[in-house]
Formats: C-alpha cells, sequence, structure tokens
C-alpha cells in the first residue's frame, strides 16, 4: 500500500485529469469514486464524485486528505486505482491482503485539463457567436446573447441537434434527409 501512496503523492496535482476509485469488494459501498483537481482561490483542491444508487455526491478537499482517503478506500472497500495523469497513466490494483501492483502507460492524454471548478456545459450551438436562425425565433438577441425567458427553447434546440449529430453516419449522402417533427408546440 505504500506504493500506491507514494505513487498518488508524487502525481496526484495539476497535472492529473483524475483518478478513479473502483472494483468494490461489497455492495454496501458506492459504485466508484472519482477524484478530479480544481482550483479554488489559488489552492489545488480535488474533488470526490461519489456515485451511488443512481445519485452523484460530492466533496472538496486538499491533496493531503485526497492521498489518505484514496489510501483508506483501496485498503478496505476497493481493489482498483486508475489515475490519469498528463505524461501517463497508472493502474494499480491492491489484494484483500493489501499487496499492490502498479502498472504505468505512458501515453500522453489528448484531452486538455480544465482546472476551472464551475465548467460551462458544452452546446452544439454556441452561445458566444450570434446564430441567425436564432435570432429570427426570438432566442437568440441581436447581440448573441440568449434571451432568459427563451432558454428551455434554446436547451431544447441543442438536445435535438444532439440526437441528429448521433444518427449523422447512419444517413444517406445521396439525397436529401427529410425529418418530421412530431412535436405539439403551442
Amino acid at each position: 500500500m505504500e506504493k500506491v501512496k507514494q505513487l498518488l503523492e508524487k502525481n496526484l496535482n495539476e497535472n492529473t485529469l483524475r483518478a478513479v476509485v473502483s472494483n468494490r469488494r461489497s455492495k454496501q459501498v458506492s459504485q466508484k469514486l472519482v477524484f478530479r483537481p480544481f482550483m479554488e482561490k489559488n489552492k489545488l483542491m480535488f474533488q470526490r464524485e461519489e456515485y451511488a444508487n443512481n445519485q452523484v455526491f460530492h466533496e472538496n478537499m486538499d491533496k493531503e486528505t485526497t492521498v489518505e482517503q484514496i489510501c483508506t478506500f483501496l485498503e478496505k472497500d476497493y481493489k482498483q486505482l486508475d489515475l490519469l495523469c498528463e505524461q501517463s497513466s497508472f493502474s494499480a490494483l491492491v489484494s484483500k491482503k493489501g499487496r499492490s501492483t502498479i502498472k504505468e502507460n505512458k501515453k500522453q492524454i489528448a484531452k486538455k485539463i480544465d482546472l476551472s471548478h464551475n465548467r460551462r456545459k458544452k452546446y452544439i450551438l454556441d452561445t458566444d457567436e450570434v446564430i441567425p436562425f436564432l435570432v429570427d425565433l426570438g432566442v437568440q438577441t441581436k447581440e448573441g446573447k440568449i434571451v432568459d425567458k427563451k432558454y428551455k427553447k434554446y436547451k431544447q434546440i441543442n438536445r435535438f441537434l444532439e440526437f441528429v449529430k448521433d444518427v449523422l453516419p447512419e444517413l444517406p449522402k445521396d439525397r436529401p434527409v427529410k425529418i418530421i417533427d412530431f412535436g405539439c408546440g403551442k
């Protein structure tokens, strides 16, 4: 277990994408725990996401507490730790007797690490640019801001575009596609 603690102390930092504690030993504990870094008042913190019964619980903590919690979880309730960092990723397996096996993969993570705490939701139609048909519908102002009362409509349009994006590879490319909306608008 000491090897796992050293691994965390060395690699759990602002270059960490996430640490996932999983493979539970009993059904009484949460399915998995995800730790991700974020900056709060110029201090590196970690947010723990605990997945239990279709719910997610969050707790914020500093690095030392995070290392202690991960080690405790691995000693008692879980068997596996996956640590994804910018330069490499690590996988640690812990036996019932506390023996650990650590494997390192030197692949670089292509995903950019976001240390902000309140991340922006990613929509297909970006709110930073003026979209003419949204302006015509009254959903967006000419300055590109979404009208407060039309925000649900904006989300609905984006959700529809997500459906279309998912089936786009399956649609025929040699002819126009007809999309029929059977919704009941007011």
